[in-house]
């Protein structure tokens, strides 16, 4: 019988030979099959992720989606759309109209109880309020000004809380107004992730604007009628560049709006960065020294399984096409079995916090 050797295993004619070929055969296949489906899947995601006017129009009514909501309106994410009403705001511009803003009014924006995008042109499709601005970072403050003080003037008296997002944040709506229901809309209180003030001139910190931040009703009542017509060192007009979520802490603090703390025990809820920087602590890198997000969080940054709560709220820097990725493993993908201790059963109300 002749011996031959196949990947250095020593093998028969015949038969055993044969299986060993075919074997490798199949491998090679598999992998070949396996890349070109690979190749595929990205091309199309990213054909889709091309023009918006290519893009299946998703209109569903959040609270009866498949899994979340049961058509009866007796759900817990029913009761907390109808109990916490949140008017979620986006700061877009003109070149992200048909890609990132139209990604979120696609997706996470539609479960908002109401839905604005801010930008400084006019859009068929997207609607966006209209700001009297040029384009570019240093006009950042004076967009989220003015936008603050729109939702003031249109819709303070019919929502009760005011999230303010980028149109590259993913935003768990449900987790977000489960994080608020305990608080009353009449304190004066903020919520997102917390980041220490360089100068140490804003002595509560600031809330990272990437992330996204939340102003309770009373909050945003104080911002417009006391802080926005400050012209002074405790809060600025928009004549000269200031960051936005920067001065924006330094107004709040100036018209005594409490920095909430947002954690769900040591898990922070709010991310300014995308799932795998905080997971991989891909900070790490910097020298220490010059670790700023380490050094600037205002609380221990943490890594790993430990990183972030099983109820995030936000992640930012996500592509338009992984916002439809994000929302399909949110609300689409079912694992067979699997049991994720659902909560039935909403917090006690926090007693009144408002400071005088």
């Amino acid at each position: 019988m002749k011996i031959r050797f196949v990947d250095n295993h020593r093998v028969s004619s015949g038969s055993s030979y044969f299986s060993a070929f075919v074997s490798r055969q199949t491998i090679f296949i598999l992998v070949c099959g396996s890349l070109l489906g690979f190749s595929i899947a990205i091309m199309t995601v990213m054909s889709f992720g091309a023009n918006y006017e290519d893009r299946p129009i998703i209109i569903y009514n959040a609270r009866q989606q498949e899994g979340i909501a049961p058509t009866d309106g007796g759900s817990l994410s029913d009761t907390l759309y109808r109990e916490v009403k949140v008017l979620c705001w986006v700061m877009t511009n003109p070149a992200n109209h048909k890609t990132k803003a139209w990604s979120v009014r696609q997706t996470w924006g539609q479960r908002c109880n109401k839905l604005l995008f801010m930008s400084t042109e006019s859009d068929g499709d997207l609607q966006p309020v209209v700001l009297p601005f040029s384009e570019g970072r240093e006009q950042l403050w004076n967009k989220t000004r003015e936008a603050f003080k729109h939702v003031y003037d249109h819709y303070l008296e019919e929502f009760d809380w005011f999230l303010k997002a980028d149109d590259d944040t993913y935003v768990v709506m449900e987790n977000l107004r489960y994080m608020l229901y305990p608080y009353s809309s009449e304190d004066p209180i903020y919520f997102g992730y917390r980041f220490k003030d360089y100068y140490n001139e804003i002595e509560q910190g600031y809330m990272s604007g990437g992330a996204g931040y939340v102003l309770s009703r009373d909050a945003l009542r104080r911002f417009v009628e006391e802080a926005y017509p400050m012209r002074n060192e405790n809060c600025s007009s928009g004549d000269v560049y200031k960051a936005e979520d920067n001065e924006l802490g330094r107004c709040l603090q100036a018209v005594g709006v409490k920095a909430g703390d947002s954690r769900e025990g040591y898990q922070e809820r709010f991310h300014p960065f995308v799932p795998a920087h905080h997971f991989f602590d891909q900070f790490r890198f910097a020298p220490e020294s010059e670790n700023w997000f380490k050094n600037m969080s205002w609380y221990p940054h943490l890594h790993g399984w430990g990183c972030c709560s099983n109820r995030s709220i936000t992640f930012h820097y996500i592509e338009p096409e992984m916002m439809y990725v994000y929302h399909y493993f949110l609300y689409f993908l079912r694992p067979v079995g699997v049991n994720y201790n659902a909560i039935t059963v909403l917090p006690q109300k926090l007693p009144s916090q408002t400071l005088k």
